[in-house]
């Protein structure tokens, strides 16, 4: 049975089954006209940490905070302490129901997965005030206008809010494409502008706002071209009709607000607060700013803590009873201790709750050590880099890279060699991933690199820029239409690691881009690289101009991480099938090749088949495509097609000496040791965070599975279906296996 944590009116916190809420409901925290006392802050805070919305609202506090937008600032002429000087309010709005074209404007009709992929693509370019950089998308009238405020689409490592969106039961987080549906939107007030009609510009109309337009800019994306701007507004209003699931904020939206929202079209299914407002200037807007004041920071301070202690520790606390099963030590039984349920005490859970670590770049997160001493325990380590100056820092984004990180490592060590490939070639609609690896992270990962080096390609041909002017300039035409195709792949690269006894250190973990031309026909085009001549010079071309640029992004661009995060994961495994085939004992034989994906399998509806069927229609609808004036005979449209993929299967390592380690990177030994304790800083500036585990015998492995499979288990952390990912292997033998080859 699946149970919903909710509020109660008078601000209590009970279990309801999968309840759906009423359209329109409005939940508080502290009960309307309650005076609250200082002595009782502790108590309702504690109650809020408990409920996912508030979880999530916590966190957005703290984000904006961190960019310089508290909600709470000291105001010395107004006595000690902190005061109420700024609200800030959250939406979670949910598309899945546009799968239903009956619900659907006429401009939409059949058109709602490209809606949904330029909305994503909207948000991700114009979603966000809170950083300079965000702001500077936008006009200079639009950063005043939506600063603060920042918008995202729902993806599972957006911890907080897929912890809130998983256990408010708001449905699908992607469609069957994988394409995120949830939009998630937080704005504040409080700048001192003001809206058209001379009014305060509030929290709730700067959303509200950006919302209007974010919907009509995508409609007009959407939409055939010409199409009145009467109809886009009309599709709006439609799409509007359709409530926003959730409204989480400090106080209920005062009578302005209401209004404006009104006015707009604006619905909300279901909204919760932590105090109601009321007017402004009226007793309980008065009451609720008092109440705040003191509230918000006991309440900050118990998400931190809830942070730090984790997630089945904290809700024992709140609810007086223990998700975790048994007492045998959950904690040191988890490779990815910062993904224990129970977890807290570990090295790692701490340094991942810690609030100052200098600002850490979670997103990098990387498996780059190792220790198995099968007999006792495994020590692990995983390196990232430095945020930039003032960066805020997610422990949650850490936990969740930190548990994707060993989903990978799993994948790796119980699937073949053989099947650690992916492809997109147009006259390959078979052969695009391995069913199993299509089953993982670690797959997906490889098929968005994929896409992605794809369109990385394809931007860097673009005539319209100087190196894909160059690039024409020089290629062979053949003709008043020319082309050029070309099989582009990712390969493992210069990979250095340091093996001293059980323990692997690894160095540096390059990729790789390959090319040749290669011979296509797609959408009725005749065939490319007819002429042998042009085909070489077109070709050396390539190599000379546009890969190393392709090679360059994928070892460095923030959207090929995952891939990078994956191959160093593949790294690691290969140093224990190595050990393995040799005959060592190790901590993973039973995985090894067993095809158990278990806990690693990908959670969602993402398919392989729809990014091949984007790549595809990519192609046939010109994205690959240019059209180029030549200095000598007008205008040529060229094209160029690639296809590729990548390549897993063999993994070659250069072995260092221990000098060559201390040269490359020095005391990195003493680094990783100290990271067992702490954070540690590595003479290259990267930061290591690192544990140790024992593996639990199969009674213990019974009971573990047993509580991840409850409703429970799964709700207790993001991705929670992939937090006790290794450890479920030994089976108690001293027995050596013989060799056997490992690829």
């Amino acid at each position: 049975m699946s149970f919903l944590v909710a509020l109660t009116a008078a601000g209590t916190v009970s279990s309801a089954a999968a309840r759906a809420p009423e359209p329109g409901s409005q939940e508080l925290l502290v009960p309307k006209g309650r005076v609250l006392q200082k002595g009782r802050m502790g108590y309702f805070a504690k109650k809020a940490v408990a409920i996912p919305e508030f979880r999530s609202f916590a966190a957005t506090l703290k984000e904006f905070a961190a960019h310089g937008w508290p909600m709470l600032q000291k105001a010395p002429e107004a006595g000690e302490g902190h005061h109420f000087t700024r609200n800030i309010d959250k939406i979670f709005w949910n598309f899945d129901w546009m799968k239903d074209d009956a619900k659907l404007p006429d401009l939409l009709k059949g058109r709602q997965d490209e809606f949904l992929g330029r909305l994503n693509a909207y948000v991700s370019e114009r979603g966000g005030t809170l950083t300079e950089e965000g702001r500077q998308k936008l006009s200079e009238r639009d950063r005043d206008r939506f600063s603060p405020l920042k918008a995202a689409m729902l993806k599972p490592d957006d911890a907080a809010d897929f912890d809130t969106a998983a256990e408010l039961l708001l449905g699908d987080m992607s469609d069957w494409r994988g394409t995120p549906q949830i939009l998630t939107l937080a704005a504040g007030s409080g700048n001192g502008l003001e809206d058209e009609g001379g009014g305060t510009l509030h929290a709730e109309t700067r959303w509200a706002s950006w919302l209007k337009e974010a919907v009509e800019n995508v409609v007009r994306q959407v939409a055939p071209e010409g199409t009145p701007e009467r109809k886009i507004r009309e599709a709006r209003r439609a799409i509007f009709k359709e409530p926003i699931d959730l409204e989480v904020g400090a106080r209920t939206n005062c009578n302005t607000c209401k209004a404006a929202l009104e006015s707009d079209g604006v619905r909300i299914k279901r909204a919760t607060a932590l105090t109601f407002y009321d007017k402004a200037g009226s007793p309980m807007a008065t009451r609720s700013s008092i109440i705040l004041k003191d509230l918000v920071p006991v309440f900050l301070n118990a998400y931190d803590g809830w942070v730090e202690k984790g997630p089945a520790v904290a809700r024992a606390q709140i609810n007086g009873k223990s998700d975790c099963p048994g007492s045998s030590g959950v904690q040191e039984m988890v490779m990815a201790a910062a993904a224990s349920p129970c977890g807290g005490s570990s090295a790692l859970g701490k340094a991942l709750a810690q609030q100052k670590l200098g600002g850490v770049d979670f997103t990098r997160l990387q498996l780059r050590y190792m220790s198995d001493d099968a007999g006792a325990k495994v020590k692990y380590a995983f390196s990232t880099a430095p945020g930039k100056p003032g960066a805020y820092q997610n422990g949650a984004e850490g936990r969740a890279e930190a548990i994707v990180g060993m989903a990978d490592l799993r994948t790796w060590l119980v699937l073949g060699p053989n099947t650690f490939w992916v492809n997109l070639n147009p006259d390959q609609p078979d052969r695009i991933i391995d069913p199993k690896l299509g089953q993982t992270y670690a797959g997906r990962a490889l098929l968005d690199a994929d896409w992605h080096m794809k369109q990385t390609s394809a931007k860097l041909l673009d005539p319209k820029t100087a190196l894909g002017s160059e690039f024409w300039d020089k290629f062979a035409h053949t003709g008043k239409t020319s082309c050029y195709s070309s099989r582009l792949w990712i390969v493992p690269g210069d990979v250095q690691v340091r093996e001293s006894g059980d323990s692997l250190y690894v160095l540096k973990a390059d990729l790789r881009v390959r090319t040749e031309p290669i011979d296509l026909s797609l959408a009725g085009r005749s065939a490319c690289n007819t002429d042998p001549q042009a085909t070489a010079h077109n070709a050396a071309l390539d190599k000379r101009l546009i890969i190393p640029k392709v090679q360059k992004a994928v070892n460095t661009d923030p959207q090929y991480a995952p891939i990078r995060q994956a191959f160093m994961a593949r790294v690691v495994a290969q140093w224990i099938r190595d050990r393995h085939a040799e005959g060592h004992r190790t901590s993973f034989d039973k995985l090894i090749d067993s095809g158990n994906l278990g806990p690693a399998k990908l959670k969602g509806p993402w398919r392989p088949q729809q990014v091949f069927q984007n790549y595809v229609r990519a192609v046939k609808e010109g994205d690959f495509t240019y059209h180029y004036t030549r200095h000598v005979g007008g205008t040529t449209m060229i094209y160029k097609l690639t296809v590729g993929g990548v390549d897993f299967s063999k993994v070659h390592s250069s072995k260092l000496s221990e000098a060559a380690m201390n040269k490359a990177i020095p005391g990195l030994e003493k680094t990783v040791r100290s990271a067992g304790e702490s954070p540690s800083k590595a003479s290259d500036g990267s930061i290591w965070l690192g544990d140790t585990a024992t593996g639990p015998g199969v009674s213990t492995l019974d009971r573990i599975t047993g509580f991840l499979t409850s409703r429970n288990g799964v709700l207790v952390a993001v991705g929670a279906g992939v937090a006790l990912l290794l450890f479920f292997i030994r089976d108690g033998s001293t027995r050596r296996r013989k060799s056997t080859s490992a690829t």
